[in-house]
């Protein structure tokens, strides 16, 4: 798998995944740290997590195929592996075990 992630870069400030849109690309940390905010619907939006690095993001819409359900922003400057849809599938279905820890994470992010 790791041979088909690709390498990203995003300056402090920036909105790395947003929430509402369609679920493209699964995220690892690989430097730097990010805010995880959702809009609830309220007047202002709320920073529901911070994660860095080895931490990972963007696998809820490509599990359920929903629009993302938050925005992530990047806190400093962050440098990601990523994997695109199709090779996350495909490392889904080549491996058992990640399938359970993504799905475990999903489960406790809930």
């Amino acid at each position: 798998m790791a041979h088909k992630m690709g390498h990203e870069r995003y300056p402090a400030g920036t909105a790395i995944i947003r929430q509402g849109d369609a679920g493209d690309k699964f995220y690892l940390i690989r430097r730097g740290s990010v805010d995880v905010v959702m809009d609830q619907g309220r007047p202002a939006e709320r920073t529901v997590a911070r994660m860095s690095e080895g931490d990972f993001f963007g696998e809820r819409a490509l599990l359920t195929n929903e629009p993302r359900n938050a925005t992530v922003v990047a806190r400093d400057d962050v440098e990601t592996y990523t994997l695109d849809k199709r090779h996350f599938q495909e490392a889904l279905e080549a491996s058992a075990s990640l399938k359970e820890q993504l799905l475990k994470a999903y489960f406790q992010r809930q």
